[in-house]
């Protein structure tokens, strides 16, 4: 998207300001001007997903980043609830860093809407926007090494 009708959504969009303000509570982009939260927006889809429809399988080359912008998602592995993520919450941030295998089936718990982020449009924002994307990428690898001391505490 062009600069002038990004800056033009931001002032003018309703809609796309509120949008921009929702992204940046969620942890990954908090740390993003309203600028470069547009520009995450103008390369991000929504879909819907009805009660027990599946996001993706457990097995599956992670390819895409979601958010939740209403409802929830549960993790299975082996038939059995590992996680459950509400509105606010997002998951498969590492295929944002690698195509690598999902570890667990997502399905929606209800009517759910996500934001989704390819793998391939995150590269090129992250060639059009360097420095947002380190802050995304810093964010990752700081929530990435959260999980990695847990597991450890926990003697995972």
């Amino acid at each position: 998207m062009k600069i002038k009708s990004l800056l033009e959504r931001l002032f003018i969009d309703r809609e796309f300001k509120q949008e921009i303000q929702f992204l940046k509570k969620i942890p990954l982009f908090g740390a993003l001007s309203d600028r470069e939260a547009g520009e995450v927006l103008t390369i991000a889809n929504r879909k819907h997903y009805s009660p027990g429809e599946i996001v993706f399988n457990e097995g599956d080359t992670g390819k895409v980043f979601y958010c939740i912008l209403s409802g929830a998602v549960k993790g299975m592995r082996n038939g059995k609830e590992q996680f459950r993520i509400q509105t606010g919450g997002y998951f498969g941030e590492m295929a944002l860093i690698a195509e690598i295998k999902r570890s667990v089936t997502v399905e929606a718990a209800g009517d759910t809407e996500l934001l989704l982020i390819y793998k391939v449009k995150f590269d090129g924002f992250l060639q059009d926007s360097p420095a947002a994307g380190v802050k995304v990428l810093h964010h990752i690898a700081e929530e990435y090494i959260r999980r990695l001391r847990e597991n450890d505490d926990n003697g995972i």
